[in-house]
């Protein structure tokens, strides 16, 4: 089986493993010696369907928060593999990009909402307006943790006139979030800040340390170019890709088993992978920095085991699975894993 953009990847208790597909779309059951079982739901917009699928959040008794955030829906995937639990109204508005963060242990939806101007002429779109906010069933706003400036995911370029001027820019920096199910985690990109969200506490704490944008390499350049072109995009998409000049210093985040948070270093759906993560413990103490093996992105962090994905020659993405071993805690300066 081919994969063409994985969004998820998650190994159950019994050793299988779901794989997330977002371009297919599909969510795919492997067993746990890699074969493929079947097929879980279907694309559409019904109850058991989807347009986008990604993996956003693990819960107990191998229970995972799905989005299909271009439909603006939330969706919990139970361990029997049935779906239920949707929030969202469904359908795309205009003027908002909506991206589910996950649910709390109450089961109220958290949302990152990022506003975009009516596309006209070309032009620059550096950054926009954005807030992560509880959501009602309906997927509608309600209690606002943060607001921020989110940054853009888009070139300034026509790519056959859809925008008139905008669409993606390749690693420019953005704004992401994710969740335990207790805080709500905010990670700003273009710096190394994190802030921390004690939901029902109301409570507010910030992790930073020293960190900056480091220059984009060219090999990054090239290797998001050969990806295009692998998956037979039109040349017009990927021979005019702009580039922001650097790297941003951190990418999406994980949460590991233990409830850990990894803040992963930048990275590319399009082939390029991160190089390493800060690890920060429930008290937002950060515990380590681990390297991770080249051309790999982590999708799962188990207590003993990594899963996520590599690309292979031809630049197709493949599932591999590393075991995790531990070594002294950070004290005064990090550790490694």
């Amino acid at each position: 089986m081919q994969f063409s953009i994985i969004s998820g990847v998650m190994q159950r208790a019994d050793g299988r493993i779901l794989v997330f597909d977002s371009q297919v779309p599909a969510i795919y059951l492997f067993d746990a010696q890699g074969t493929f079982v079947r097929q879980v739901g279907r694309a559409g917009d019904g109850p058991d369907e989807y347009r986008f699928p990604r993996l956003v959040q693990r819960l107990a008794d191998d229970q995972v928060v799905v989005s299909d955030g271009a439909r603006h829906r939330l969706f919990v995937l139970d361990s029997a593999l049935r779906f239920g639990g949707v929030q969202g109204r469904g359908g795309v508005t205009k003027g908002l990009i909506w991206t589910p963060v996950g649910v709390l242990a109450d089961g109220t939806g958290v949302a990152k909402f990022t506003s975009y101007p009516p596309f006209g002429p070309p032009g620059r779109l550096d950054s926009l307006p954005s807030v992560i906010a509880l959501i009602s069933p309906t997927g509608q706003p309600t209690d606002t943790l943060g607001r921020f400036i989110d940054g853009t995911q888009w070139l300034n370029k026509l790519i056959r006139g859809k925008y008139q001027g905008r669409g993606p820019q390749r690693f420019a920096w953005a704004l992401h979030a994710v969740t335990d199910g207790t805080c709500v985690y905010a990670l700003e990109g273009r710096r190394a800040r994190i802030i921390r969200y004690h939901v029902r506490a109301a409570r507010v704490d910030t992790l930073e340390w020293a960190a900056s944008p480091a220059p984009l390499p060219r090999k990054d350049r090239e290797t998001v170019r050969r990806t295009f072109m692998a998956m037979k995009t039109d040349p017009e998409v990927w021979a005019d890709v702009e580039f922001s000049p650097t790297k941003p210093v951190l990418g999406a985040p994980l949460i590991d088993r233990e409830g850990n948070l990894w803040a992963i270093t930048a990275s590319s759906p399009f082939g390029v992978s991160p190089d390493s993560a800060f690890v920060f413990d429930t008290t937002g103490r950060r515990v380590a920095i681990v390297t991770f093996p080249e051309h790999f992105t982590p999708r799962e962090i188990g207590a003993d085991y990594v899963i996520g994905q590599r690309y292979d020659d031809d630049g197709v993405p493949i599932i591999v699975r590393f075991p995790l071993r531990k070594s002294a805690v950070l004290a005064e300066g990090p550790a490694r894993h």
